[in-house]
């Protein structure tokens, strides 16, 4: 006797085969790949050539697209993990906190200063973080992050997919209240000249990622955040009010 499926019990069935299920799916960082900057780019090729996220704020509760990157995850066959938490850990990066507003579905932990997402049936997970730095804590004072502390990883257990480091957007929100103002304008020049003064490196305000701190980060704070912000929109209100994390970890969470 013939058996008769309906369209939907096929779709089903091709759907099931295509993509492993999220128990057997370990993502391969030679696969798996990051939308930065509109190019898409292999995890492992960021060892060779880094790249960088940044962390935003809101204008009237609406989160910068700026701050959009999106992650696809794919075992070592090529094939899509669906179902897959992606994790993006700050806590290297002990000058940047995150706000306990962040876009809907994404899980945030302060005590491990990281947000986490879930890929969906294309392996696709989409991440924008809304956070803030201490910026206007002490001339060349305290511990910043520096280049590749921002880490991201998948799975479970979690697979380092790789580094990339992290700009922000509202360099005072933690100390000074939120949104964009002169004052980050102010801190962009300071970091500038703690990096001139041997102080290190500064990735908060590496606008034109290069990996230094110059004037040339301040034309693109311009361009980049104080234009936007000044138009009503960017990151001009921050975390819209909602706070930060208060105590970065000593410790990473991913591997």
């Amino acid at each position: 006797m013939s058996r008769i499926f309906s369209a939907g019990q096929v779709l089903l069935t091709v759907f099931l085969f295509a993509a492993p299920a999220a128990a057997t799916c370990t993502p391969d960082p030679t696969k798996s790949t990051i939308v930065l900057d509109g190019v898409e780019r292999t995890f492992d090729d960021l060892v060779v050539h880094p790249g960088f996220i940044n962390v935003v704020g809101t204008a009237a509760g609406v989160p910068d697209p700026r701050g959009e990157f999106t992650i696809t995850l794919r075992n070592s066959s090529g094939d899509v993990c669906m179902g897959v938490q992606v994790t993006v850990d700050f806590s290297q990066a002990p000058d940047v906190r995150l706000s306990y507003r962040q876009i809907p579905n994404t899980t945030l932990s302060c005590d491990n200063s990281s947000v986490t997402r879930s890929t969906d049936s294309f392996g696709k997970v989409s991440f924008t973080v809304i956070g803030a730095s201490n910026g206007w804590c002490g001339f060349c004072a305290g511990p910043h992050g520096s280049t590749n502390s921002v880490r991201i990883c998948a799975g479970s257990p979690g697979v380092l997919l790789g580094h990339v480091t992290g700009v922000v957007f509202d360099l005072t929100g933690v100390v000074r209240g939120d949104g964009i103002d002169l004052l980050d304008y102010e801190v962009v020049r300071r970091d500038e000249g703690c990096y001139g003064l041997g102080f290190g490196y500064w990735a908060r305000s590496d606008y034109n990622h290069d990996f230094m701190n110059s004037p040339l980060d301040e034309s693109e704070f311009a361009k980049t955040v104080w234009g936007p912000a000044d138009a009503g929109v960017g990151s001009r209100s921050g975390s819209f009010g909602s706070g930060y994390c208060k105590v970065a970890p000593s410790g990473p969470y991913c591997p």
